[in-house]
Formats: structure tokens, sequence, C-alpha cells
């Protein structure tokens, strides 16, 4: 990729929803902050915001917001619900990034004998141009509510 003027190796992001998966994303571009901010709604209910950004990775940040039956009490709970929320949104997603790829590895650190974390990096691709995910935030909001926020990366490119 050529560099643009400002030093970065990737152009401005772009829209990765696909309308036809997602009718109602919305698209903002903030040009400064060399982000982009989809929005969309999944089945149930549940709410996407979509963080598009990076200079020299290319960076997609997950927030979903919404109702569950059952919400999950530990990380493992947390880390599979994350897997599932990705599996969902992958057939609408048109990026460079591989969210099934994602979503088995955040299923495999669930399934692991030692608990995951928030913010550990779990790689599943690339030597050269590393990809990984990482589950940010977890939290219950109210009796069934829930905020869910996971990023998956793509770089040094």
């Amino acid at each position: 990729m050529p560099r643009q003027d400002d030093g970065c190796v990737r152009g401005l992001p772009e829209p990765v929803l696909n309308k036809a998966v997602f009718p109602t994303a919305t698209f903002q571009l903030n040009k400064a902050r060399r982000e982009g901010l989809e929005t969309a709604r999944l089945g149930g209910g549940t709410r996407l915001s979509l963080r598009n950004s990076g200079c020299e990775y290319y960076t997609l940040t997950f927030r979903f917001e919404g109702q569950l039956g059952t919400t999950p009490t530990d990380t493992r709970g947390w880390y599979r619900q994350a897997a599932a929320l990705l599996r969902q949104t992958a057939p609408g997603l048109q990026a460079s990034v591989h969210p099934l790829q994602a979503a088995t590895a955040l299923t495999r650190a669930a399934a692991a004998r030692a608990a995951p974390a928030l913010n550990q990096e779990l790689y599943y691709g690339g030597n050269d141009v590393r990809e990984y995910v990482t589950l940010d935030q977890a939290r219950r909001v109210g009796s069934n509510g829930y905020f869910l926020e996971l990023t998956v990366a793509l770089g040094p490119l």
C-alpha cells in the first residue's frame, strides 16, 4: 500500500458492513481522527457499533449492547458470548480481518485450562502481518442486559 501524506500506511476507513445483510447500517467518517463509525442492529435487538481505525494496524472494534436470557458470570462465558456475536456478524462483514477465525480463537480461549483474561491478545493468523482478537470489556447492564467490546486487528501493515 502506498503511504498517505500523513505517513499512514492504510487509507481512510470505508464501510465494512454489507447493506444486504445490515440494511439499516449507517457510516460516519471522521477524517481528522482517521476513524469510521458504523452502527447496525443484529437479531434480537442487539445494537452494534463498529469503529474502523488504525494507521499501522487495520483495527475493527466491535461494541455490542443488548439483552440476554442469561448473562455470563465469568470471563469464559463472556468469551463464548463474544465468539457467538462475531459469528453472527461475520456474514455481513466485508473487511480485511477474519471474524470466524477470531471467533474460533475466543472459543478456544474459553475452553483452555487457565481462564482467559480481558485484554488478552489471541493470535490466530499471519507471521509477518499478525492477526489477533482481544475481548476488551464485558459487563452486565441491569438485570439481563450486557455491554461487550472486542477488537480484531491486523498488522503491522
